[in-house]
């Protein structure tokens, strides 16, 4: 049977949990050959029924070799360095088809249906039964026993007819059987039973044996055969207390010899659970026995043997003896125990980042029970204890690790995996460290109390290996750690992109053997497991081959690197990387370069500071400009700062290669020192000549008055400019570190704050103040001259203080705030002059000409422009009020009439611009037309043909061209008159002045010509169609008709006395002809026509009119052809003889009036088909 089949599966889960073992443990069982043989015979015969499993007695075990515990581990050397041979391995478990009878523990009970189908791994799991024997069949069995059995054996009524012997047979087997329910129901219990001898018959004439007195009298009161028999009895219960003694001792004996330090030989790593179990479990059993040696059977055996003088007497003493000194040892030991258990208990629930804080306490309570039990103070219970404790913390490293799951964070999360790995190592490195720290302390007590002098590697064997495996998977995350470096590098330089995929591809490879490792089914937490040693081994070459690959390229990147900042960034790049030793020594060459490159940068700089101090001593004024800041001091200053800061990169790049290899560092690190005092003493002489001139500078500032008036009526503050840089500069001193400063610089520095404030607001006074005179205009000043002399006089106050006067502050802001006042009422003057002269320009934009989709001139826009400039004259009139009370001045007062007149010229400049675009649209359009403008049409009336408006009908009335345009012109003046006058002391409106305008005056007049010259080209085309076509309706066809009728032709007006003529058929087919080729004619003629490419003519109406008339005058020829061929079919039909013939022949009429398109009456049609 194979030891991975599935059907194991449920017996495999409930023995685990049963017997508290580790899978390891059970897979070690089923691979034993005599336990292979017992579930193949229980799987597959159907004669067993039951299979039974409990744990390996100590008589069944192999006898371990001698191991370094006990009396041994007393004398063993601290500094042993072998570890012990292994024992060879140990089943943990037997399997019966039978229940065993000997067991000492519980047993398990595998049981299956008797008959029915095969277990199979689908249903295995529902037809196995694994459960535990019970007490209540084993008590049924002894009850049945004692109770029924036994008693009816030993009334000898009930045996009378039973064959000599057998009744004392029988009663002994029951006896035998009632022993044996006892024993297995104790082995049940995990306790040892001593099976008791039938005492209960045989003892009272056994005591009259042993009574000589008795003895005495039976020898004269009994015959010989019944002495004989006395004597074979009293042999036999004496030999069945001897077989009992002798079991007791056996039995006691195997259970005083079991050892907690068993299942730490068997190398199964037992847990401090087991010891407190094993030691709980004893002092139950110890109690047990002695229960059962102070009982009155056990009494009775001890004085019967002792009566016969037994030589087992000595031997039963000594088993209660052994029991009573185990009894106290367990009773010792498991009070003193219990402490220890109650701290281990809570370590399982803790977080495990806790545990390292509650090792000391855990090792200090085992020295405590090293130093109060009076039985447990033996290296071989301690050395035990210690290592189930290591267990402990294995197995707690194991699951926080996660067992197998420990290697798949290489590909994930690296970094929080290698710091719990870490945790585990240093946790587990503090037991090995408190363990010392408690064995010192038992040293440092003295006395006579026994010490820990047994070798630490007894404890730890198992831990250590543990370490090691932690230590194994710590170096693969640091060595995954170091090379993530690998991911983001980026090289520069000519050969960057050369050396960044090289580094890519390095990184490419180990990531593969990463993912190898990652996805491995090894558990690598487990010491015993043989895979990841191989895997360990396989990776480490993987990462010497990556690390010499990498020394290429780090060795050429830093041969091309000249300064040492680039070089500190590759150190910096790649950081830890650098410091593995297969790296850091094949680099070693380079790293001295590196160090030769940062002395020598470290001695430039020493020599630009020399070089600039000895200049600075020459000249005590520089004017060079070092940096951005002004003053010069300032900027010395800063220059020194940035040589100082120059100093500094290299001493942190002398850091980044320390990190990596210490070579120079020392003889760097005083370089720079020496350095910075060079640069801090020219700092200082810096400092002293700024604070003396800026002492200077400060006494001038303090004695200058605050404003002076200049001659162009404008604000001055003098010194204005040096105020400002000195507290410019008094800024740059606050910045400053020791700058040592006279009183005048101390009295600004205290109170600049208060001066800056007061020079912007004397700022802000002088420029608000001189903007208002600067921008005065001619128009504005005598509105604002009372003002501005008031606000004059109350500034002449200020030019007789100073920047040291009191008060000066808040007379400046009173000052200002006046200033500021007068220069928000001129600007809210200015801003409504501003929004008036924009309102005016916006007219420009207005389009008041309204166009068609198709470009044709509708005429004025009304409505929207009207609510437009309404709102607009609104608007102008609101600004004037306001601005006449913002100046403070009376309607009447002349300064404000000019103004008003002023804005009046405003307004009409912006009539004059919003008429002059709508005129200027009429003359583009004339003189550049994209679309027609204007449109008419040709019609023609009863008095003739006639240009009429298109818009007739909606205009009320005929207009002309010319006319039309004038009204336009008209309409556009008059919607000025929605502006009022702003002046009142002009006309009431704007247009007579508008009227006058040249520019307006020229633009009517271009727009007048223009519609006088198309005008003119529209009449001469209305001419020209006049004389061609004017025939069709100026003569009347009944007189045409007559007069062809009678001449065949149409007379001229000279023809007087013309010879009738009856037209023909020809001369009626000319006629038509002619009428056709008119109308062919008229087909001709343009819909519209579009004359200066402004004036459009519709010639529809006309045109359409005059195709009227040639088809009235067309049907009046045919209609007569139609009736003449009526007459002449009813002159055939009547076949008179002597009729004369029609005048035209009937078929050449038909065919002519087919040829004309003209249908024939239905009658007539009728006629001729029949």
């Amino acid at each position: 049977m194979d030891p991975k089949d599935e059907r194991l599966d449920p017996v495999m889960n409930f023995a685990v949990k049963s017997f508290r073992l580790n899978p390891d443990k059970w897979q070690q069982s089923v691979v034993d050959d005599d336990n292979l043989l017992m579930l193949n015979g229980f799987f597959t015969s159907p004669d067993h029924g039951c299979l039974f499993i409990g744990e390996q007695s100590i008589a069944e075990r192999d006898e371990p070799p001698e191991t370094a515990t006990g009396a041994d581990a007393e004398t063993a050397p601290e500094d042993a360095s072998e570890t012990p041979a292994a024992p060879p391995p140990v089943t943990p478990l037997r399997f019966s088809l039978c229940f065993p009878r000997d067991v000492t523990s519980k047993v398990l009970c595998v049981s299956k249906p008797s008959r029915g189908e095969a277990l199979t791994k689908d249903n295995a799991k529902k037809l196995i039964l694994v459960e535990v024997p019970g007490d209540a069949a084993l008590s049924l069995v002894t009850a049945l026993t004692e109770e029924i059995a036994l008693p009816s054996l030993g009334n000898g009524d009930n045996c009378v007819d039973w064959p000599e012997g057998m009744p004392e047979e029988v009663l002994r087997y029951m006896e035998l059987l009632k022993n044996q329910t006892l024993v297995l129901k104790a082995q049940t219990q995990g306790r040892t039973f001593l099976a008791q001898p039938g005492l209960a018959k045989d003892a009272s004439g056994f005591e009259k044996d042993l009574d000589p007195k008795q003895d005495k009298d039976l020898q004269t009161e009994n015959n010989i055969e019944e002495i004989a028999l006395s004597s074979t009895c009293q042999s036999d219960l004496l030999q069945a207390c001897d077989w009992t003694i002798i079991e007791w001792d056996e039995l006691v004996g195997e259970f005083l010899k079991q050892d907690s330090a068993e299942l730490v030989l068997e190398q199964t790593r037992p847990l401090p659970e087991e010891e407190f179990n094993f030691w709980e479990s004893r002092l139950q059993n110890l109690v047990f026995i002695d229960k059962q040696l102070k009982s009155p059977k056990a009494q009775q055996l001890a004085a019967t043997v002792e009566k016969a003088q037994s030589v087992y007497s000595s031997t039963l003493k000594q088993i209660c003896s052994s029991v009573q000194r185990a009894l106290k040892e367990a009773e010792d030991i498991t009070h003193n125990l219990r402490p220890l258990q109650k701290l281990l208990e809570p370590l399982t629930t803790l977080e495990y980042s806790q545990l390292k804080d509650q090792v000391w306490t855990v090792m200090e309570e085992v020295r405590l029970l090293w130093t109060r039990s009076q039985f447990y103070c033996k290296p071989c219970h301690v050395v035990v204890l210690l290592q189930e404790i290591s267990n402990l913390f294995i197995e707690l490293s194991r699951s926080f690790l996660g067992h197998g799951q420990v290697l798949k964070g290489l590909v994930s999360e690296p970094a929080p995996v290698f710091e719990s790995v870490c945790l585990c190592i240093e946790t587990l490195e503090r037991l090995k460290e408190c363990f010392r720290g408690c064995r010192a302390k038992l040293e440092e007590e003295g006395g006579n109390a026994p010490k820990w002098d047994f070798p630490s590697l007894l404890i730890f064997v198992h831990l250590d290996s543990f370490l090691q495996q932690l230590e194994r998977i710590r170096e693969v995350y640091r060595v995954t750690l170091d090379m993530s470096y690998l991911d983001h590098a980026i090289f520069s330089g000519i050969n960057g992109k050369k050396w960044t995929g090289l580094i890519e591809e390095i990184y490419s490879h180990f990531l593969h053997q990463v993912a190898v490792l990652s996805e491995s089914e090894c558990d690598a937490t487990d010491p015993d497991d043989p895979v990841f040693p191989e895997l360990w081994a396989h990776f480490h070459s993987q990462v010497q081959d990556v690390e010499s690959r990498l020394v290429t390229v780090f060795s050429r990147a830093l041969e091309t690197r000249t300064i040492s900042t680039s070089v500190g960034k590759i150190l910096q790049m790649f950081g830890p990387l650098l410091k593995r030793p297969l790296i850091l020594e094949k680099l070693h060459r380079h790293i001295s370069s590196v160090w030769n490159m940062i002395h020598r940068e470290v001695d430039e700089t020493e020599l630009i500071v020399q070089s600039q101090i000895r200049v600075y001593k020459q000249s005590h004024e520089q004017n060079q400009i070092y940096s951005g800041f002004r003053p010069s001091e300032a900027s010395l200053l800063t220059w020194a700062n940035q040589l100082e800061e120059r100093a500094q990169h290299s001493f942190n790049n002398h850091l980044l290669v320390k990190a990596v290899e210490a070579g120079g560092a020392q003889r760097v690190a005083d370089k720079c020192q020496r350095l910075k005092e060079l640069i801090q003493d020219f700092r200082d002489s810096v400092r002293t000549q700024w604070t003396t001139r800026l002492e200077k500078d400060c006494d001038f500032i303090l004695r200058q008055p605050v404003i002076q008036p200049l001659q162009t009526g404008l604000l001055d503050v003098p010194c204005g400019s040096k105020l400002e840089a000195v507290l410019r500069e008094l800024r740059v001193v606050n910045q400053t570190k020791d700058m040592r400063l006279g009183p005048q610089v101390s009295h600004l520095v205290n109170c600049r704050d208060g001066i800056t404030e007061t020079h912007l607001s004397l700022g802000s006074l002088q420029s608000f103040y001189n903007q208002v005179v600067r921008s005065m205009d001619p128009v504005e000043q005598p509105l604002i001259q009372a003002q501005l002399q008031d606000l004059t006089r109350g500034l002449s106050g200020l030019q007789s203080r100073t920047w040291s006067s009191d008060g000066l502050h808040l007379e400046v802001q009173r000052q200002r705030d006046e200033v500021m006042r007068f220069h928000q009422m001129i600007t809210e003057t200015r801003a409504k002059n501003a929004a008036i002269k924009q309102i005016t320009e916006g007219w420009g934009q207005i389009k008041l000409l309204e166009c068609e989709e198709d470009g044709l001139l509708k005429g004025v826009a009304q409505e929207i422009n009207q609510v437009q400039l309404s709102q607009d004259s609104q608007e102008l009139l609101r600004f004037t009020q306001e601005n006449m009370s913002l100046y403070q001045t009376e309607e009447t007062a002349e300064a404000w009439l000019l103004y008003l007149d002023h804005i009046d010229d405003v307004v009409q400049s912006g009539l004059v611009q919003l008429l002059q675009s709508a005129l200027s649209f009429l003359t583009e359009s004339m003189k550049s037309p994209e679309l027609p403008l204007l449109s008419v049409t040709l019609v023609l009336q009863p008095q003739g043909s006639r240009l009429l408006p298109s818009d007739f009908s909606a205009a009320g009335g005929v207009l002309s061209v010319e006319q039309r345009l004038s009204g336009i012109v008209s309409q556009l003046y008059g919607i000025t008159d929605l502006v009022r006058r702003i002046s009142t002391r002009r006309d009431s409106n704007y247009q007579p002045s508008l009227k006058q305008s040249p520019v307006l005056r020229a633009l009517e007049q271009e727009v007048m010509s223009a519609a006088q010259e198309v005008f003119a080209k529209a009449e001469h085309l209305r001419a020209e169609l006049d004389h061609k076509y004017s025939h069709l309706w100026t003569r009347k066809r009944q007189d045409v008709m007559r007069e062809f009728l009678m001449y065949g032709r149409q007379l001229g007006p000279d023809e007087q006395d013309v010879e009738e003529a009856p037209p023909k058929l020809k001369e009626f087919q000319r006629e038509i002809e002619n009428l056709q080729s008119t109308r062919s004619a008229l087909s001709a003629i343009d819909d519209i026509t579009v004359l200066q490419g402004w004036l459009q003519i519709d010639l529809r109406p006309f045109r359409d009119s005059l195709m009227s008339l040639t088809e009235e005058w067309k049907h009046m020829f045919t209609d007569r052809l139609l009736q003449t061929a009526a007459d002449c079919f009813q002159q055939v039909a009547l076949e008179k003889e002597n009729q004369p013939e029609p005048s035209f022949p009937l078929s050449q009429t038909l065919l002519l009036l087919e040829t004309t398109g003209v249908e024939l009456p239905p009658s007539l049609s009728k006629d001729i088909h029949c």
